[in-house]
């Protein structure tokens, strides 16, 4: 079984939290699945 990638899973749930407290969603998801890209990426090269 292929393991999610976190970053992006905890990207998307930061996003939609930060999203209902600033009432901005969309822009805060896409935030939040930039940063959790980035996170998976930079582990990925260890």
């Amino acid at each position: 079984m292929k393991k999610k990638p976190a970053g992006i899973v905890i990207g998307i749930l930061f996003g939609v939290a930060m999203g209902i407290a600033m009432e901005n969603l969309a822009l805060w998801v896409g935030i939040g699945v930039a940063i959790g890209a980035g996170f998976d990426a930079s582990n990925k090269k260890k």
